[in-house]
């Protein structure tokens, strides 16, 4: 019963974020970001830690993140399934000029960053992670976009058809893809030293290459017949498998979004497994708002979670600077005209969702502090925060030219 009371004020609570957010023109997400990592604080301040440990009891936030995990686990399955065929055929020139130099630059400058926290010794950030662990960690951090919240902004603004978003989307996914393998190399270096890296990258590599026999199976016409006529079947037997292999991912050594993201490609691109794989998301994003909630209280109940603000300015900065110093160079290295550039560079530092997720598994493996994760939180609300606004300036100053509003082909 208590769980079931906190679950109804999280979603009360989201659903109040998502319109707060509407009204001020962000995306939904951002809201419901915002209220989960309010509820900690506020209830610590209106109740005390004695009461709010009456409200929720460890058990109840024990079961509110299992709940959450299995909502994120379900909306990924979606996500990842509608953003992953086709989009590599645009611009393979200005892609590979773009991803490189969007992964290179930051990263170099996020391992910096990692690199002087291990200098200074700060042991309130610094913890006890493994050096490597930790640099990697920063590293991959100051990289990732947010390939659903990106998706979101793009299909909002009708944008989706323009070079920019094509490229962007394309990069995200390949830059997303880089980052998350990179974290299961922290996390098992953070675990059991090189050998639990190594045995990630193992299980990573068969779970990788089990995907095209895993989609040829499905895509055989009996079982795409079953799909079409037991649709609800087909729907709760990939909603449990995403369920039950995000926790065999999690307990092997990688995090849990890798198993959702692996049943998902595994799905074949046909109408019926999309409105599978639809169906199966849209139930976990009334889910989605657990997990926000979890997070933000679990993080506030950390000993000594005081918020490092120079620090806080120092990523942010450093990170949106870089991201913007490489895709620019990369555009450019790529081809693309200055107003594509610009786009592509608000694009690409739209870090939302992903950021939350990614540093949310190097949190709770202990790689990454309780006030480092803030810092890593405000970083992604602020450079999402900032797309819009600095899109609708670049279509005041710099309006796209003829060629870039068409998808352009290979041809760059």
């Amino acid at each position: 019963m208590a769980a079931a009371g906190a679950i109804v004020v999280v979603l009360a609570a989201s659903w109040i974020g998502r319109r707060l957010a509407a009204l001020v023109r962000q995306p939904a997400v951002m809201g419901e970001i915002a209220v989960g990592l309010l509820l900690g604080p506020g209830l610590l301040q209106a109740c005390g830690p004695q009461v709010r440990e009456l409200l929720l009891p460890r058990s109840t936030l024990e079961a509110l993140h299992v709940i959450g995990v299995a909502g994120l686990a379900l909306y990924l399955v979606g996500v990842a399934h509608r953003l992953g065929p086709g989009l590599v055929a645009y611009g393979r020139k200005s892609l590979l000029a773009l991803t490189i130099c969007a992964v290179s630059v930051p990263m170099a400058i996020g391992g910096g960053v990692g690199f002087w926290l291990l200098v200074t010794d700060d042991a309130r950030l610094r913890g006890d992670a493994p050096a490597a662990a930790l640099v990697l960690m920063f590293a991959v951090s100051f990289t990732v976009s947010a390939v659903p919240v990106l998706a979101r902004i793009i299909d909002d603004r009708g944008i989706a058809g323009t070079r920019a978003a094509r490229l962007a989307m394309a990069s995200a996914i390949i830059v997303d893809a880089i980052g998350w393998l990179l974290l299961a190399v922290a996390v098992g270096l953070a675990g059991a030293g090189l050998s639990g890296s190594v045995r990630a990258a193992v299980i990573l590599v068969v779970a990788v290459a089990m995907v095209p026999l895993v989609r040829r199976l499905l895509s055989r016409p009996g079982v795409t017949r079953l799909c079409g006529r037991s649709p609800t079947t087909c729907r709760m037997a990939v909603a449990v498998v995403a369920i039950v292999a995000s926790w065999a991912a999690d307990n092997l050594g990688l995090t849990a979004v890798f198993g959702a993201v692996l049943i998902a490609v595994s799905l074949p691109p046909d109408e019926d497994w999309q409105r599978v794989a639809g169906a199966v998301s849209s139930a976990g994003r009334w889910l989605l708002p657990i997990f926000f909630a979890t997070a933000g209280i679990t993080v506030w109940s950390a000993a000594d979670t005081t918020f490092p603000v120079m620090f806080a300015v120092v990523v942010t900065v450093l990170a949106v600077l870089g991201k913007t110093a490489g895709v620019l160079l990369g555009a450019r290295l790529g081809g693309e005209t200055g107003p594509v550039r610009q786009r592509l560079a608000v694009l690409l530092n739209t870090r939302g969702l992903t950021e939350i997720v990614l540093v949310q598994a190097g949190y709770s493996a202990g790689i990454i502090t309780a006030p480092v994760y803030l810092v890593f939180v405000v970083l992604a609300l602020v450079s999402t925060a900032m797309t819009g606004p600095l899109l609708s300036l670049l279509d005041k100053r710099r309006p796209l030219v003829p060629q870039d509003l068409a998808t352009a082909g290979g041809a760059r």
